[in-house]
């Protein structure tokens, strides 16, 4: 089974999601977490899920700052706030991962597909 869903917040570095090291969790990491969990629980495919098996997921990220921005920064704080609104039990069932960044004037948005995992290697 193929989900496909679209966060409409800002993607969020992992160097913005703390500070003090990794000791002290940011203001705008806490707003990111809050958001994706009140945005899980108004989705009925999505409120739930607490997917469990081996998976896929791509993460596309629509930012203005595309030129300053390390595209694998972006992931951690997304994956961990997924955790939270418990779409995936744990992020260590991510078997492979896609991230891409796109360069948007305006909104600036996360687009998610997770899929089963299949290995395709023999």
């Amino acid at each position: 089974m193929k989900i496909a869903f679209r966060i409409p917040y800002k993607p969020l570095t992992v160097n913005k999601s703390w500070r003090g090291g990794a000791r002290y969790k940011t203001k705008e990491y806490i707003e990111l977490k809050e958001f994706i969990n009140q945005y899980i629980l108004i989705d009925d495919k999505l409120r739930g899920l607490n997917i469990g098996i081996e998976i896929q997921v791509t993460y596309n990220f629509y930012i203005k700052n595309y030129s300053r921005t390390d595209v694998a920064n972006l992931e951690k704080s997304l994956s961990d706030s997924l955790v939270s609104a418990r779409v995936y039990r744990d992020d260590r069932i991510i078997k492979r991962m896609i991230l891409e960044k796109f360069k948007t004037p305006d909104q600036e948005y996360i687009d998610v597909i997770i899929e089963p995992y299949s290995s395709i290697s023999n």
